[in-house]
């Protein structure tokens, strides 16, 4: 029974998730991994290489997903779905791992009520499904850092170590702010496992060495490399505490609440009448899910499940004192950390013979059941306004533009305004020549910046030019036709590519010398 449940709810992930899988459009943040993935024919995102091999991202990136996504691009031309398919599976792996973690933390019936609820909550189910962040790998390697740590206090076996400590290599590879989660479970230990630690010293002194052995070699390589490339104190300086506060709070009830990439895709207002009833129905089955846990309290591992709520406490600490980490994608380290606690003080009740007869089973099962028709409906309101609001940036006219770029082989394209050149590449497969010269528009065209687009107009290059309301950075357009009014431009609009409400989105011009007079 226990499998056909992990199965199905495995399923529903994807099911749910994947559905209508390339609405919204891609967006910039999705594909910044691509031009590394498809061997840098743009030289997009390339910090740091050995060779053709891609190493660092940005500073702060590394090329995991890229490496990752290699051989899928050398199979699958790139499009909505082969991005975003594979980082849904990678979804339902890492449900699959935390339904091992909280089986190994307290019982195989918590694992059994977490996968259902899991299944469907919204912002795991949305962050993977539109990887902006990045935040897919991050919630796999997350949960095998968890796996790690958790198999390690219950068998004191140092193999789960080294699964732990390579879980934090990968992820803090994959991304730097996973160090958030380094300190924090650190202490969590030190709080809650003092005698594990001090036993593990005692009885395996050696492989306790060589573990900390690894992860000294690991933090000096780390901080040697952050001393050097990034700049940690910019991101840690002073700041408002109060100030802070607020948008982390609002940041995190967003999250809770599944509403958070919601407010980042779409252009509807409606963010908090939405969040408002799941938020309450979560409340409801927090309550009646303490009241579980108290009727059954001898059965509930209370320190396993204080050490988890520390973790995710802590790590919440660190972000807070990261005044960069303003995005729901940041938040994203914590979910679905309430979940957790939810499968944690209900499973009890499902323990026993016959469980059925007794009211904390009936009250835990309709619990779940009202807890996973709300996560739902959230899923279906963000997919409905995905398909009929989103955001310029989000827009699947991207597609429609890239589609007619690829009628005009041959010509550089210049990108006028922010984000458009990364979706172009991607969706033509590396195989355009792009210019993202959009911070050279945001002010008039000094006679420098004036020349290096002339010395491309033999070459008749395409410019990109975002539709009149449309612009990240409306300055850019402006700048665009003022400069080309002011030097004599010959233009010619080749296309003007639809939006999602047919409305204009991109406008597409070929641009020449000026015309002499006879």
């Amino acid at each position: 029974m226990g499998r056909i449940l992990l199965a199905g709810a495995l399923l529903a992930f994807v099911v749910v998730g994947g559905w209508q899988l390339t609405v919204p459009g891609l967006y910039y943040d999705e594909l910044l991994f691509v031009d590394a993935a498809l061997g840098h024919p743009n030289g997009q995102f390339r910090d740091f290489s050995l060779g053709p091999v891609p190493v660092m991202l940005m500073t702060y990136i590394g090329a995991l997903k890229a490496w990752l996504y290699y051989p899928i691009f050398q199979v699958f031309s790139v499009s909505a779905t082969s991005v975003r398919l594979p980082m849904l599976l990678i979804g339902a792996l890492t449900l699959w791992v935390n339904a091992k973690v909280l089986e190994r933390a307290f019982s195989r019936q918590t694992a059994l009520v977490f996968v259902p609820l899991a299944a469907v909550e919204p912002s795991t189910l949305l962050h993977t499904r539109l990887d902006w962040g990045p935040t897919a790998l991050m919630m796999l390697l997350r949960a095998l850092l968890l796996l790690g740590v958790v198999s390690w206090i219950r068998t004191r076996e140092p193999r789960y170590l080294w699964l732990a400590l390579g879980a934090a290599a990968l992820g803090t590879f994959d991304k730097l702010n996973f160090l958030w989660f380094g300190p924090a479970l650190l202490l969590a230990l030190v709080l809650v496992y003092p005698a594990v630690i001090r036993d593990f010293w005692t009885q395996q002194r050696r492989r306790c060495l060589a573990v900390l052995g690894g992860g000294g070699v690991a933090a000096a390589l780390l901080l040697a490399y952050t001393s050097r490339v990034v700049a940690l104190s910019d991101d840690t300086g002073t700041f408002d505490l109060l100030y802070r506060f607020a948008v982390v709070r609002q940041l995190l009830t967003g999250e809770v609440a599944g509403v958070g990439v919601y407010s980042v895709v779409t252009t509807r207002d409606d963010l908090w009448s939405l969040a408002a009833p799941h938020l309450q129905i979560l409340l409801v089955a927090g309550v009646g899910a303490l009241f579980c846990g108290l009727w059954y309290r001898a059965r509930i591992a209370w320190r396993m499940l204080v050490f988890l709520a520390l973790f995710f406490f802590f790590t919440l600490l660190a972000l807070y004192f990261t005044p960069q980490a303003t995005g729901p994608h940041h938040l994203a380290t914590l979910v679905p950390s309430w979940l957790f606690a939810l499968a944690a003080l209900l499973a009890p009740a499902f323990e026993g013979d016959k469980p059925w007869r007794r009211p904390p089973a009936v009250l835990a099962v309709l619990l779940i059941a009202v807890v996973c028709g709300s996560s739902l409906r959230m899923v279906w309101y963000s997919l409905e306004g995905f398909a009929a609001a989103p955001k310029p940036a989000w827009d699947a006219g991207s597609t429609r533009l890239a589609e007619t770029l690829q009628q005009f082989p041959g010509q550089p394209i210049v990108t006028v305004d922010w984000g458009s050149a990364t979706t172009i590449n991607g969706l033509t497969n590396g195989g355009a020549e792009i210019l993202d010269e959009w911070p050279l528009f945001l002010q008039p065209l000094d006679e420098e910046h004036a020349r290096h687009f002339e010395a491309l107009l033999p070459r008749q290059p395409l410019f990109v030019v975002p539709a009149e309301g449309k612009a990240n950075f409306p300055a850019t357009r402006e700048t665009f036709f003022a400069a080309a009014a002011a030097r004599g431009w010959t233009l010619q609009r080749l296309s003007t590519i639809p939006a999602y409400d047919s409305t204009p989105l991109y406008e597409l011009y070929r641009a020449g010398l000026p015309t002499l007079p006879p």
